[in-house]
């Protein structure tokens, strides 16, 4: 599906799971991807990063999709971002939660940010795999889907 306002299709959930973050250069990505609409480098805790950021839609109804953080000396892709739309079914937590296999996620509230607001999203996390689902807490809908780095250590032990 051509992407209107860019020359690249859009993107989706599976084209970023086939991304094996720690390994894949950012020159292999953009061959799958395709090239971001926007650059930062990136500042203090992520200096000598960067950001590629994927915008999808159209003036009026713009969606950052996909996110990647970049480590700017290697060219490696250190991890992803990316956020499903409203009238997608993983933007639902159930199913998102079911899509990646829901033994293995532990949720942590996000709690008080800043000392002056509570917030009731969630984050739930899946070290093994190098998941993270960021969930609305009112409307229990996903809000982004972070990928990262798989933690194998547990797997070897036979552990899922």
């Amino acid at each position: 599906v051509q992407q209107k306002g860019t020359s690249r299709n859009a993107i989706e959930l599976s084209t970023v799971e086939k991304l094996n973050f720690g390994k894949i250069t950012s020159t292999e990505a953009e061959a799958l991807i395709g090239k971001p609409d926007q650059i930062v480098d990136l500042k203090r805790e992520f200096s000598g990063q960067q950001a590629w950021i994927y915008v999808e839609g159209e003036k009026t109804r713009r969606l950052e999709r996909l996110g990647l953080l970049i480590d700017a000396k290697t060219n490696i892709v250190l991890s992803a971002t990316w956020s499903p739309r409203e009238d997608e079914l993983l933007h639902q937590k159930s199913a998102a939660l079911s899509h990646f296999g829901e033994s293995g996620f532990n949720g942590k509230e996000v709690g008080w940010i800043a000392n002056h607001h509570y917030s009731d999203d969630a984050v739930y996390t899946h070290k093994k795999k190098g998941i993270a689902l960021y969930v609305n807490g009112m409307g229990q809908t996903v809000q982004s889907i972070s990928f990262g780095q798989a933690d194998h250590r547990g797997l070897a032990q036979g552990q899922k």
